[in-house]
């Protein structure tokens, strides 16, 4: 609105004008909102992720499909668990899992902290990688196993939630009949899991962006293909549960997979359930998540040792998988322990000795 310097009247034609310009630019902002906002669905009770809000409308739409999807499967395997158990084929226990690993296993270079192509070179003519520690001998069959492969099977084991009693061709993954029963109808004991590839992310503290399900994927599939032949000193103890041969699986997996997500369903075997129960070491995982592959190596095995532990250095390496020159044994596994000691899980350590005519011995304090 204006008024004329002349006549004195008052101009409404410039400020009907603007209104209109203004109310025409609101409307547009309007439907543009309109048209990228994704359908919506009764599903769609989730907030969305900061990765999935910075996604275009056409990928963000994609991602809660997807989501949508491996909901609703989650919900019919639940269904397929609740029916079966109705009809008396197992029963189940919830379980509560925490920081709990087997003991046996942070004790036995089957996770290594080297590369995948170093570990071929290092198979026998069976494409098995020997092994020998204190604790006792064996081989690992199937793919080469790193670190990371490591941080899958315990986010796997951080996401158990049942036990479930049966025979073992009636498990929700049906597994071979080589676990000695506990009683006279010949059920076993097993952990369950079912769970998505985002999920284990999550454990791990990624994202879920493409690449890193792939790689937990792949890291998953791995697992499932790997079987153990162990000599123990502690046979009994470790290996009673096995009424026929040496052979272990680490878990039974089933999958069903998406462009962007996957659905799991993981069985930890008799054997390896009984060590989540009755042989385990707690693991810290926050720490863990802070170290690298050396420092992930020898926190997992000194968290199974006294706090006050002494050791040679290169005994220490050769259980911890340790495949790098012998002259860096020392100032590679003293800077991993610095590590420790930054972060407040190791109080000091020391390592004496030369190496020659004195062998290399570490004490640690924790």
């Amino acid at each position: 609105m204006s008024e004329c310097a002349n006549c004195g009247t008052v101009d409404t034609s410039l400020g009907t004008k603007r209104s209109a310009e203004n109310l025409s630019a609101k409307m547009d902002r309007i439907l543009k909102r309109v048209q990228d906002k994704p359908t919506p669905t009764e599903a769609d009770n989730e907030s969305p992720t900061p990765e999935a809000k910075s996604l275009p409308p056409a990928a963000y739409r994609q991602r809660f499909l997807t989501n949508t999807s491996v909901r609703q499967r989650l919900k019919e395997i639940e269904k397929s668990f609740e029916l079966a158990e109705s009809q008396g084929l197992f029963v189940s226990y919830p379980v509560s899992p925490g920081n709990e690993y087997p003991t046996l296993l942070t004790r036995l270079p089957i996770f290594r902290p080297t590369r995948r192509g170093h570990q071929q070179r290092l198979v026998n003519k069976d494409f098995a990688l020997e092994f020998t520690t204190p604790f006792g001998d064996g081989k690992r069959h199937g793919p080469p196993l790193t670190i990371r492969d490591e941080d899958t099977l315990i986010a796997l084991t951080r996401l158990r939630s049942k036990r479930v009693y049966g025979l073992p061709e009636s498990l929700p993954i049906p597994i071979a009949d080589i676990y000695a029963a506990k009683n006279a109808r010949g059920t076993v004991g097993a952990h369950y899991v079912v769970c998505s590839i985002d999920q284990i992310n999550r454990e791990l503290g990624l994202t879920d962006g493409g690449l890193n399900y792939k790689r937990t994927f792949q890291s998953v599939k791995r697992l499932g293909a790997t079987t153990l032949e162990l000599t123990l000193k502690r046979h009994e103890r470790y290996l009673g549960e096995v009424k026929t041969g040496r052979m272990l699986s680490l878990i039974h997996v089933q999958w069903q997979t998406f462009e962007e997500n996957g659905l799991l369903v993981v069985l930890f075997p008799p054997v390896i359930a009984s060590w989540l129960e009755n042989e385990y070491t707690y693991i810290d995982w926050s720490v863990r998540l802070k170290l690298g592959d050396l420092g992930k190596c020898l926190h997992r095995f000194l968290s199974s040792q006294p706090k006050k532990y002494r050791g040679e250095l290169n005994k220490i390496a050769k259980t911890i998988g340790y495949d790098g020159p012998q002259k860096n044994v020392k100032p590679r596994i003293g800077k991993a322990l610095e590590q420790l000691v930054e972060l407040g899980w190791l109080k000091s350590y020391r390592i004496s000795g030369n190496g020659r005519s004195k062998p290399l011995v570490l004490l640690v304090y924790r």
